[in-house]
């Protein structure tokens, strides 16, 4: 009680400043403003600081119950200024990845609990450290095993380099860290990056590919990678599928596109706390069918022993361009400034099949490699080429999907071991096909083929 009396005295404090200014945004621009300057007259000071300290201690309120927090969920940012104090961080405001994080000068105390001080893509307290550190990092070649990574390290703006959020903070919205318990043959882990919203593909890969009951000789483990929402409903509708299914892994940063690379780190960081015995893990995107019998008979007998293995839809050095403009795909200025193609080995992120010595190297890899969005190239472009020795093979993945993807599965064995399938009918279909294609090894992977009729 003393701890909240003295930060409700440092709150009344500093709403008394003659110059506050609040801004709220919520899902756009919002302002409410208190002009209270000397040409202002009592009342309407007054009147303004009133009118804030209700604000903030409604939201100090909701900070302090966050599961009933609806202020927290929706408002992308909260900025508290005061005049001649310039704010510790800065945002863009083009940016509209971030999500429920509050930032304040330095100079002001912590009024609300130190748990809700997130930043999303800016640097905390550890990556100051690293950034301070950048320069020295950037002019000592040696500290780097590949002049790519030097490069790259070299060309960043070094007074805005970023690092990913979910490398150093622990911000598990939800955990489900017993997934992997209970088994000492792990054959697969696959991890699922999905959106939030998509209830409907999730539920269509539990009852297809991604179903692990089918499998009674050894174990499979699916888990789903999501972000937070922006609306309250859909995040009870999560916390229902997760009790229910216990296969959700949630994130505390917004799920949105720009954070592919924070989502893809903490799947990584995941996969070391929680499931470092899976003899391989595949990393798949949540509209993708997945033939899970030839896999596991590849991942069983054709390549059992791979080391230091990625195995993927591979681009080679110089094979794929960097775009600059004129797409989603942008990337900034100085991201190898002088290259016109990514000069190092990446994957395509659909469907990429790793070998579990490299997890934990490339989760430590993000703490010091500067934030690229496109986590694809980020993870298994930058990080894999940052920490050295890793093969690339290629797999027999394409770009299936509709007509195509519903003829190669059903009418022969499909020379794939992907196709795209965004809704419950082709993923049903997909799977019959490769059940009539495959029935030999499907009864040898699930012991009867009763399961599927």
């Amino acid at each position: 009680m003393t701890r909240r009396k003295r930060q409700l005295g440092f709150l009344l404090q500093f709403l008394s400043h003659r110059y506050l200014k609040v801004m709220l945004y919520a899902n756009g621009p919002r302002m409410l403003e208190c002009p209270c300057s000397r040409s202002c007259r009592r009342s309407v000071s007054l009147k303004c600081t009133l009118i804030a300290t209700i604000g903030l201690l409604l939201y100090s309120l909701f900070l302090y119950y966050p599961s009933q927090s609806i202020v927290e969920k929706n408002f992308d940012r909260i900025y508290f200024y005061f005049k001649n104090v310039t704010p510790l961080r800065t945002l863009v405001e083009s940016d509209k990845s971030f999500h429920g994080h509050f930032y304040i000068s330095s100079s002001i105390p912590a009024i609300l609990p130190s748990k809700h001080y997130h930043v999303h893509e800016v640097a905390n307290s550890k990556q100051l450290e690293k950034r301070d550190n950048i320069n020295d990092l950037s002019t000592n070649n040696n500290v780097y095993k590949s002049k790519i990574i030097y490069e790259y390290i070299s060309s960043r703006d070094k007074n805005n380099v970023k690092f990913p959020l979910t490398a150093f903070d622990s911000l598990y919205s939800i955990q489900n860290g017993d997934i992997c318990m209970g088994t000492n043959n792990l054959v697969l882990l696959a991890m699922v990056h999905s959106s939030a919203k998509y209830f409907q593909r999730r539920h269509s890969i539990r009852n297809t590919w991604g179903n692990i009951n089918m499998f009674k000789k050894f174990d499979v483990r699916i888990v789903f990678l999501l972000g937070l929402p922006d609306d309250r409903s859909t995040q009870i509708q999560i916390d229902e599928e997760s009790s229910k299914y216990g296969d959700i892994v949630q994130g505390d940063f917004l799920d949105t596109y720009r954070n592919l690379t924070n989502k893809a780190v903490l799947g990584l960081r995941w996969i070391f706390e929680f499931c470092p015995h899976a003899k391989r893990i595949v990393k798949v995107d949540d509209d993708v069918f997945v033939n899970i019998f030839t896999l596991l008979d590849n991942v069983l007998n054709v390549f059992p022993s791979d080391h230091r293995m990625i195995r993927c839809f591979h681009a080679k050095p110089g094979s794929a361009p960097i775009l600059r403009k004129g797409t989603k795909w942008n990337v900034e200025s100085d991201v190898f400034p002088v290259y016109k193609t990514w000069p190092m080995n990446f994957c395509y992120g659909f469907f990429v099949l790793e070998t579990p010595d490299v997890i934990h190297e490339l989760y430590q890899a993000a703490m010091t490699t500067p934030f690229l969005w496109l986590d694809d190239v980020y993870v298994f472009g930058l990080l894999a080429e940052a920490i050295g020795g890793i093969t690339f093979s290629k797999l027999n993945v394409a770009y299936l999907e509709g007509h195509r993807a519903l003829k190669c599965f059903t009418e022969s064995k499909c020379h794939s071991l992907t196709a795209f399938a965004r809704n419950d009918k082709l993923m049903n279909n997909l799977l019959s096909g490769v059940v009539k294609n495959y029935g030999e090894l499907v009864k040898n992977l699930t012991g009867s083929l009763s399961l599927f009729l």
